[in-house]
């Protein structure tokens, strides 16, 4: 489940449990609704993708974010490496 989408779902009982009911069937298991949120803590956490051989170099935006201007405000990207690497920090 996306992150941009897991708030909403989560706000809606209903909504959330046909969610983990889906997974379940789809991969065969039978995960609890605290399960799925520790799967979701657990990947978000980095430590599955650090396990994949991914780390913070292959977190990048393309370059050209940086140097284009960007729709609605037309300016380019102003984050650096640096507060990337920060983005799941709040765990």
């Amino acid at each position: 489940m996306c992150l941009f989408i897991a708030f909403a779902i989560m706000a809606q009982p209903e909504t959330f449990r046909r969610c983990w009911t889906c997974s379940n069937g789809f991969y065969g298991t039978e995960m609890t609704a605290d399960g799925l949120n520790k799967l979701g803590e657990k990947v978000l956490s980095g430590s599955a993708i650090s396990t994949a051989g991914f780390g913070p170099q292959h977190d990048r935006l393309p370059r050209f974010f940086y140097t284009e201007a960007l729709a609605p405000h037309n300016v380019p990207l102003r984050v650096t490496d640096e507060e990337l690497d920060q983005v799941y920090n709040w765990m």
